[in-house]
């Protein structure tokens, strides 16, 4: 039975990709977001609209904190974050959190990565070449993040 595997990188900045059994890249967006008033928050309907399928599918959302934020964003955060897994859990899918130091530790041994960031967008570029040019922006690389942590699921869980 086919199977997909879904690497959330949480919040407005964050981003949604969709591997399939073989590892290869069925979708690779940005967060949706919408404006409501002054902010932005996670578009919950139209994140339904893409990872709901048929397919079997496993869902790993990175596992985050609002650690150091203000309260008015720390609250927006969380609320964000909420509404990735209320999605994930209405339509049934299956999903974990993950820390970034457990998807990390199989890409790249952490102690000798200084910019996690960059070395996501190197891995992601050598591994999934159709990704590379768009990662070169840096709104873009959310991406790289949720490429490795649908990737940890797919190896780990798949």
């Amino acid at each position: 039975m086919a199977r997909r595997f879904i690497g959330i990188d949480p919040g407005t900045t964050g981003a949604v990709v969709i591997l399939n059994e073989r590892g290869d890249v069925e979708l690779a967006s940005l967060m949706p977001i919408r404006r409501v008033g002054k902010r932005n928050e996670v578009d919950a309907a139209k994140l339904a609209q893409m990872v709901a399928s048929d397919i079997d599918s496993r869902a790993a959302v990175e596992s985050v904190t609002a650690f150091g934020m203000g309260r008015t964003s720390a609250f927006t955060f969380g609320k964000n974050l909420g509404s990735v897994h209320a999605v994930l859990d209405v339509l049934g899918i299956p999903t974990m959190r993950v820390l970034p130091r457990l998807w990390q530790e199989v890409f790249w041994c952490k102690g000798d990565v200084e910019d996690t960031k960059a070395a996501a967008v190197g891995c992601v570029s050598q591994g999934w070449p159709s990704l590379a040019k768009s990662l070169k922006l840096k709104k873009n690389q959310g991406i790289a993040d949720a490429t490795l942590i649908a990737e940890w699921l797919r190896l780990t869980a798949g």
